[in-house]
C-alpha cells in the first residue's frame, strides 16, 4: 500500500468506512475490534482458544520455558 493512503475497508468485517465507520490504527471497524476484546478476555478466562494459547506460549518462552504440548506436536 502506499504511504499516506489509508486503507478503505475493515481488516475483518470488510465494510467500507461509509458504511462501518472510522477503522482504528489496526484498520478495525468499531463491532470487530470490540468483538475481539470479548473474544480475547473469554479465551484468557476460560483458558482455552487461539488467544489463552498465544499468551501461554509467550510467557513460557518468556523465562526460557518450553511447552509440553509443543514437544508433543513435534514428535
Amino acid at each position: 500500500m502506499a504511504k499516506g493512503h489509508k486503507k478503505q475497508n475493515c481488516k475483518f468485517c470488510n465494510r467500507h468506512i461509509d458504511e462501518c465507520g472510522p477503522l482504528s490504527a489496526r484498520y478495525l471497524c468499531v463491532d470487530c475490534g470490540h468483538a475481539r476484546v470479548r473474544e480475547n478476555l473469554a479465551n484468557l478466562h476460560y483458558h482455552n482458544g487461539a488467544y489463552f494459547e498465544n499468551w501461554r506460549r509467550k510467557h513460557a518462552g518468556a523465562v526460557g520455558g518450553i511447552l509440553v504440548d509443543d514437544l508433543i506436536e513435534g514428535s
